[in-house]
């Protein structure tokens, strides 16, 4: 396999595996406010999200 077909996947596997975690969270616990730079964790995950789009599918 190629170097960027590697790194595509590495990326893809790194940013799916905090959302699978989050993911096993209770509701309750991803919207609760709990007092950092994000509001909650859910919201956390926001920017990282956003930038995987852009790199995926380019600037809306």
């Amino acid at each position: 396999m190629n170097h960027p077909a590697q790194m595509f996947l590495y990326n893809a596997r790194a940013a799916q595996t905090p959302l699978n975690r989050i993911g096993e969270l209770p509701s309750s616990v991803r919207t609760r406010e709990v007092g950092t730079s994000f509001p909650t964790i859910a919201e956390a995950f926001s920017p990282m999200y956003a930038v995987e789009m852009t790199w995926y599918w380019g600037p809306a």
